[in-house]
Formats: C-alpha cells, sequence, structure tokens
C-alpha cells in the first residue's frame, strides 16, 4: 500500500479498460488489481472535495485486513490532485444476480458475517454509498462491500444509528434478492401473504430489537411459513413465488 506520484494518468503503469457501467472510469491492472479514476470534478486538492476524499481513502486503507471490505490499496496522485487509487478484482457474483442454488441460510450466514464490517466502519464514521447500484457482491458464503460515501464525508454520525442505517439497507437488498422473482406481487404482500417477519426499522433503531435478533426472526418465520432448512435454496423459493402467480 502506498501513495505513489504521477504526472498523469497516462503514467499509471499497466491500465486495461474495464467495461462496466460506472460514474468514474474503471481499469484492470495486473495482478488482480481494479483501477478507479475520479472525474475532473473530484480531484483538485485546493477544493474541499478534493482533500476530503484523500482524507477518506486514507482513513480506509488502515482498516486493511478487513476481508469483507474491499479496500483501496495504491492512491495515485499528482502533486495537485488526487487521480483514484487501486483495489483488489474479487471474481464474484453481484447479489443483485446470485446463483438460485445458493442456499439461504448461507446467504443468511453471509450477512450476519458481514455485520462485523458494518460495524466498523460505522465506528469509523464511514458511510456505504450506491449499494443499489450493485456495490455489494457474493462468493462461496461470503458478501463483500466496495464502494464508500464521498459526499458529506466530513458529516459525523451517531455511530450506533450509522450502523442501523447500513444494516437496514443492506438487508433490504439481500431480502430482494432472496425473493426476486415476484411476478405481479410486490416485495411486502409476499411477505404479508407467507407471514414473513421483516426487520422492522422503527424498532430498530428505538433499541427494541437488534439486526442480529431480526435476522433470527426472519429466519424462523421462513422456516414456519415456508418448511425452510438448512438446504433450501433460492430457486425453491422461485419456485414457491411462480406457483403464486399461476395461481396455485
Amino acid at each position: 500500500m502506498a501513495i505513489i506520484k504521477v504526472k498523469s494518468v497516462k503514467d499509471i503503469p499497466k491500465l486495461k479498460e474495464f467495461k462496466v457501467e460506472s460514474t468514474n472510469k474503471l481499469y484492470f491492472q495486473e495482478n488482480d488489481y481494479i483501477v478507479k479514476i475520479f472525474l475532473d470534478c473530484y480531484r483538485s486538492l485546493d477544493q474541499k472535495i478534493g482533500k476530503d476524499i484523500f482524507n477518506l481513502l486514507v482513513k480506509l486503507r488502515k482498516l486493511d485486513g478487513e476481508s469483507q471490505l474491499i479496500l483501496p490499496q495504491d492512491i495515485y496522485m499528482t502533486d495537485k490532485a488526487i487521480l483514484g487509487y487501486n483495489t483488489k478484482f474479487i471474481n464474484a457474483s453481484n447479489v443483485n444476480f446470485i446463483n438460485r442454488e445458493t442456499k439461504i441460510k448461507e446467504l443468511l450466514e453471509a450477512y450476519q458475517k458481514l455485520l462485523e464490517s458494518i460495524r466498523l466502519l460505522a465506528n469509523n464514521n464511514i458511510n456505504l454509498v450506491d449499494i443499489l447500484s450493485g456495490n455489494m457482491l457474493y462468493k462461496n458464503g461470503d458478501l463483500y462491500l466496495l464502494d464508500f460515501d464521498l459526499s458529506n464525508i466530513d458529516k459525523n454520525y451517531d455511530s450506533d444509528k450509522l450502523y442501523i442505517d447500513m444494516a437496514y439497507k443492506i438487508w433490504q437488498i439481500i431480502l430482494r434478492s432472496i425473493f426476486k422473482y415476484l411476478g405481479d406481487y410486490s416485495l411486502y404482500e409476499v411477505l404479508n401473504h407467507f407471514r414473513l417477519i421483516d426487520f422492522n426499522r422503527g424498532a430498530l433503531g428505538c433499541g427494541i430489537i437488534s439486526v442480529t435478533e431480526s435476522l433470527e426472526e426472519f429466519y424462523f418465520s421462513l422456516q414456519k411459513s415456508l418448511k425452510v432448512d438448512d438446504n433450501t435454496t433460492l430457486l425453491d423459493i422461485d419456485m414457491v413465488l411462480r406457483r403464486i402467480n399461476n395461481g396455485y
């Protein structure tokens, strides 16, 4: 991990364009790294946004060793601007396109494990961004986070509230990946139909129930209503939803 001074983006070694939808420019780099180059408006160290981004990247690098967080490694900059950074490439699935043969229990256990990293981010006043854009990956029983909020970087959050907010937002994405094929029904119609217990955002915020307890309640309701066991897959849930949409 290092801060590397260059004259321009062209001086960053061995870049190959990575064709994926992104606001910023992405490149492959040797040894399985991805380089993210910021838009011009974010770069200048003479402006607050540039300084804030640099400080955030330095803070994130100090969390190195967290296996569920895909963190910045080398930071590329000129004397007057921050150009971008590189990070390890993980060949994993966007959680929105997770393999339907994945067992539900394994996905929920991956979320439980991820909560430790979410707590670490919250304790360090680091928010998440673009979860809906697919910056959460799944592979072999693990969930990974790979993007962080570049707005309001200097904002001070209450760590407990930030933890609950991030945990809840990520849970909603996971919930939608479990119940992906809704057909003519909304997610909440399906949850109500099967009497499944979703996370209660208000109760979480008031401390009436914890995130872990909410997860346990949800899984218990799955077991009770849909006869889910340790071997039930996302594909099994898909089949149930298709039967509902076909009137069975």
